[in-house]
């Protein structure tokens, strides 16, 4: 008989861990997928402004070009 109560202890401190480790497993993922997810937005947001701003420079040069053009 105490074999019973021992066994439902410690099923139930385990079971109680199992909960806790869950949910900091999920809190862990989220802040991890956070981190990945801004990382990524920085490197996407970081290529297509250097990009928007080479193409705005090549624009000028070229319109710049083109004025300069017929005065020669």
């Amino acid at each position: 008989m105490w074999e019973h109560v021992v066994g439902m202890g410690l099923g139930a401190v385990f079971a109680n861990r199992l909960v806790k480790w869950d949910v900091k497993l999920k809190k862990d993922l989220e802040a991890m997928l956070d981190k990945a997810r801004a990382a990524n937005e920085s490197r996407y947001f970081g290529m297509s402004l250097s990009f928007l701003k080479n193409e705005i420079r090549c624009r000028v040069t070229t319109a710049f070009i083109s004025l300069l053009a017929p005065m020669a």
